[in-house]
């Protein structure tokens, strides 16, 4: 592959996105290529960066051809990408009926029944 310059590559991003769109996807590119922004990358550096394309770019065909890079760009290792948290580490589900959370308690909620009794007490009695 050959070297790329950044304004070369910011045009090739322009077939895909508008203007501004192109300038930020660049930057998302380059960090996820773990390469500094710089007015020249060399060859191995643009494989780099063709290689963040090909993984996240929709459509990165036009892309890839305008910056020299093949279509089938390897995709970036594995080890840039950040692996998921295992599952012990995540958070517990949250409670959601009013007995885990706690809503119902007078001393958090002043406005709730203290029992059903009392709340019956206070309804007027249905004619019969």
């Amino acid at each position: 592959m050959p070297a790329v310059t950044h304004e070369h590559l910011i045009a090739a991003l322009e077939q895909r996105f508008d203007y501004a769109s192109a300038r930020i996807v660049a930057a998302d590119l380059l960090a996820t290529a773990g390469v500094p922004p710089a007015a020249h990358y060399n060859a191995a550096t643009a494989a780099q960066i063709a290689a963040a394309i090909a993984a996240q770019v929709t459509r990165a065909d036009g892309v890839l051809q305008a910056i020299g890079a093949s279509a089938h760009a390897a995709p970036v290792p594995a080890a840039a990408t950040p692996a998921p948290a295992p599952a012990a580490a995540q958070e517990p589900p949250h409670a959601s009926t009013p007995a885990e959370t706690g809503i119902n308690d007078e001393a958090e909620n002043p406005a709730a029944p203290a029992d059903a009794a009392a709340e019956a007490a206070k309804k007027p009695a249905k004619k019969g």
